[in-house]
């Protein structure tokens, strides 16, 4: 279950900056994706959590092979435009965490 994100510069947007999340996940033939914005909790060791409203969507496919297939090329389009995986312990929570 990789979680994604991308933090940086952003030549589109207003204040040149983005803050996005990605979460995808694999049961069976279906691929569960969400994605939008996050904040960033923390200098040292950084936390990250949804902002507000999340995007959601479900992919169904005819095989696991498919859907496997899937799932690998949207992490790899995803890198390609900028976004790191977290860690494996790392996630993006639900709600905002108060240091």
């Amino acid at each position: 279950m990789p979680y994604l994100v991308k933090v940086g510069y952003e030549r589109k947007n207003t204040h040149l900056i983005t803050s996005k999340g990605y979460f995808i996940k694999r049961s069976d033939t279906k691929i569960y994706t969400e994605w939008g914005a996050i904040d960033v909790i923390g200098l040292k060791r950084k936390k990250f959590c949804w902002h507000q409203n999340i995007s959601s969507k479900v992919h169904r496919f005819r095989s696991v092979e498919k859907a496997i297939a899937f799932k690998n090329w949207k992490i790899d389009f995803l890198i390609r435009r900028g976004y790191n995986k977290l860690p494996p312990n790392s996630k993006i929570y639900r709600r905002r965490i108060i240091e």
